[in-house]
Parts: C-alpha cells; structure tokens; sequence
C-alpha cells in the first residue's frame, strides 16, 4: 500500500499478474537481496539500474516479467519512478497501464524502517 492506495490492485488492473518480492514463499536469501537493492545496497537485478518490485505470481523468475523501476535516494527521500514491465531476455519496457503510476516519494528513514519490518514480519 502506498498512500492508501494497492500497488498490486493497480498492477493486476493493467492486466500483470505478478506479487511483492517480499513474498513469504520465496525463498528468505532472494527476499533479503530485494530488500537491500531497494535500499540501494545491491546492484540493480536489471539493466539501466532498473529494481524489481513485483515478480511472476508462480516462480519469482525474471524472464517470466517484473515489475520494475527507478530508486534514488539523498539522505532526506527515496523515490520510486518510471515504473515499467520487463523481463531479462527483451530490451523492451513496457508501460501500459503504469504510465500514471508514481513518482512516489518516501522520507529516508520511515522507508527504511518500513522495509526492514516487512522482512521481520516474514520471518515470524
């Protein structure tokens, strides 16, 4: 939920059926490294330092499609943008539907502590 409104109503309505890379039936190293690319402290899993953010309902693979986007950070905001579906055998980005989508701004540290007590929550 972002601002009260689901990111995954909005994504499911542009016809993409794809989940939170936080899902708990993934496997916990896969989860951790999705956290720490959306704090910035792993590389991009694809290209032009794009981070998914929602991957393929069934297996969490790539190739299959993602939700992807832009991180920027300074020490006051993160900020996702430019949100797109992508897989990692095309160079094509896809907006339909997502055009509208963001930017969406976080302050720094309430970002933090969200994403961090998400990944606690999935580990109880």
């Amino acid at each position: 939920m972002i601002d009260g409104v689901s990111l995954s109503e909005i994504v499911r309505s542009a016809g993409y059926g794809l989940v939170s890379v936080f899902t708990k039936e993934w496997v916990p190293e896969e989860r951790e490294k999705s956290l720490r690319r959306l704090l910035l402290l792993e590389p991009a899993d694809f290209p032009n330092n794009r981070r998914s953010i929602m991957v393929c309902a069934e297996c969490d693979d790539l190739g299959c499609g993602a939700l992807s986007i832009l991180v920027e950070s300074s020490e006051e905001e993160f900020v996702w943008r430019d949100f797109g579906y992508e897989n990692n055998y095309e160079e094509e980005l896809h907006v339909d539907g997502l055009r509208d989508l963001g930017p969406f701004h976080f302050e720094s540290r309430a970002y933090k502590e969200i994403l961090a007590d998400a990944m606690l929550q999935l580990t109880q």
